[in-house]
């Protein structure tokens, strides 16, 4: 049985982290979460394999900083995470739009989703979150998923 391989790379805009909302103003924040997941598994030993991803963050003035994470069975992180050394901070990456980049660092692809988080603050209205739209490209090609094998 074959499959399609994951993507090895995706790419998505957003505000940098914890920013004021500039739709609401002060008081308000926007907050990111991301999640990421290796496409190979073996479903007889119910093991994930991991997966390597560089996250390359540019801002609005085409400067570019970046941190690699690694992901066994799938991971959840705000973008505010340790483990990203701040490239999400906006003082870090010096701008309040960002342009972020996932790649595989190996030959194997994987799935991600971005939600942000948006706080008014005091003002009244109620908190909401909406999934970042993603550009994918690329497929891993060594992605694989292993059946168990039933007599």
């Amino acid at each position: 049985m074959e499959f399609a391989s994951c993507p090895a790379e995706w790419t998505f805009s957003h505000f940098a982290e914890g920013v004021e909302d500039p739709a609401v103003g002060f008081g308000s924040s926007i907050q990111s979460t991301l999640t990421v997941a290796p496409c190979s598994r073996d479903l007889g030993f119910d093991q994930a394999f991991g997966v390597s991803v560089r996250v390359s963050v540019t801002n609005e003035f085409e400067s570019t900083i970046g941190r690699t994470v690694s992901v066994s069975c799938w991971r959840h992180f705000s973008l505010s995470d340790p483990d990203f050394l701040g490239v999400f901070d906006p003082g870090t990456a010096g701008s309040l739009h960002l342009r972020t980049r996932l790649s595989s660092t190996t030959t194997s692809g994987f799935i991600a989703q971005a939600i942000e988080h948006r706080d008014p603050g005091g003002a009244g209205a109620t908190p909401g979150a909406a999934a970042i739209p993603m550009q994918s490209d690329g497929v891993g090609s060594s992605d694989s998923i292993a059946l168990p094998v039933v007599p």
